[in-house]
């Protein structure tokens, strides 16, 4: 709503406790004119950007304002030079209460790697599916 509709409302709503029905009439009559001008207004400025479709910029803009998008804001609370030691103390403090030295997992000598080739996969797939008819 522009500043316009907003005045023809105020205009509107003091006629209609002041009791006066001409002036209430009036009133009401001005302002679904110019409620429809806001609206015809508003529907051209929505459909601009989709007439002139070699800006993709304008494009843009239109969908944003149809869907009513917002873009996030991504930037860090904290933008100064002390978020990374902010950082830093806040991830020490799991070192700081393990007390647990780390352990290497071994693999046994013998311990074989799994590995596919194309033509055993094939060949595989090939026997379940003999097996299933």
């Amino acid at each position: 709503m522009n500043s316009e509709v907003h005045l023809l409302l105020r205009a509107r709503d003091t006629a209609f406790k002041s009791g006066d029905t001409l002036a209430y009439s009036t009133a009401r009559s001005n302002l679904k004119k110019v409620i429809r001008i806001a609206k015809r207004n508003y529907t051209q400025q929505i459909q601009d950007p989709f007439l002139h479709n070699n800006d993709p910029r304008r494009l843009w803009q239109g969908i944003q304002a149809i869907t009513d998008y917002k873009s996030l804001n991504n930037s860090p609370a904290v933008s100064d030079a002390t978020l990374p030691d902010e950082m830093n103390n806040f991830y020490a403090r799991f070192d700081r209460d393990n007390m647990e030295t780390a352990i290497k997992a071994l693999l046994p000598p013998d311990d074989q790697v799994l590995t596919l080739s194309t033509f055993k996969t094939i060949f595989e797939f090939q026997q379940m599916a003999s097996s299933l008819n």
